[in-house]
């Protein structure tokens, strides 16, 4: 979604410019977005996983998703690791990676 739409990604998390308390359907949207979140981390972890362990491990996969979004988005990333052939690539190999490591957290 970031590499696509790279103005609204800005400005979804920017609260100055997004008043997402100020308007419901916005709030739901953000709502079902973290709930598809949770729901595929649980997934992930299983259903021995307590809620607290899920949503501290959905929490480091928005801030994983996040931060590559925006390395890629403003151009830093490159200029540390050199030219990024293909983008979408280096996104789902960064999330697998992420998502590995989730089930050997105890």
């Amino acid at each position: 979604f970031a590499l696509s739409n790279k103005g609204y990604f800005r400005v979804m998390f920017r609260s100055d410019l997004c008043l997402i308390d100020e308007s419901p359907e916005t709030q739901r949207a953000a709502d079902d977005a973290f709930d598809t979140l949770l729901a595929a981390v649980k997934e992930i972890l299983g259903d021995s996983a307590s809620i607290d362990e899920i949503r501290i491990q959905a929490t480091a996969m928005w801030a994983i998703a996040h931060g590559l979004a925006t390395l890629l988005i403003d151009g830093p990333l490159e200029r540390k690791i050199g030219k990024i052939s293909d983008r979408r690539a280096l996104v789902r190999s960064v999330a697998q990676r992420a998502a590995e490591g989730f089930r050997y957290v105890e």
